[in-house]
């Protein structure tokens, strides 16, 4: 009898559990995309956004990080500037994605430290500039309140 009653409360259990949906269901995790034609940089920025609670996918491809933003719809963009003689440059990337997505953040970081290199941004409608190599307390500083904006994170 302990056994028939003890089989019975087990079924209800599990009954209950699968029809009730979740209470809690944590936040998403914010994805950034990381484009740069330095896998080194990107491998550096990758572990630095996952240790930091970001999801980060890469690309060294220009016509790639277009289309993954298309795709993934990031919460940022990391871009470097210069993808190499004869490719799209990030402020190509900035105006494709702008036309998929025109709220989303999007942060030039490059080693070009010109002043006209910095202009020709600003004026494409960039704001944000960081200069490699890039502190991890400048990028998480700059990166933080642009996406706090369109996702919950403190």
């Amino acid at each position: 009898m302990n056994q028939d009653f003890l089989s019975l409360s087990l079924e209800r259990s599990a009954a209950v559990t699968a029809d009730q949906q979740p209470q809690y269901a944590p936040p998403s995790v914010p994805l950034i995309l990381a484009a740069d034609d330095n896998e080194t940089h990107l491998l550096y920025i990758k572990r630095l956004l996952e240790s930091k609670g970001f999801e980060c996918v890469t690309t060294t491809s220009p016509t790639a990080a277009v289309r993954i933003a298309a795709e993934k719809r990031p919460a940022a963009v990391l871009c470097d500037i210069n993808f190499g003689i004869g490719r799209s440059n990030g402020i190509d990337v900035y105006t494709e994605i702008r036309r998929q997505d025109a709220a989303v953040p999007f942060i030039i970081i490059s080693a070009f430290m010109q002043q006209e290199m910095k202009q020709r941004a600003h004026d494409a409608g960039i704001t944000h500039y960081l200069v490699k190599p890039v502190e991890s307390s400048v990028l998480m500083a700059t990166l933080r309140p642009l996406i706090s904006r369109t996702t919950n994170l403190q």
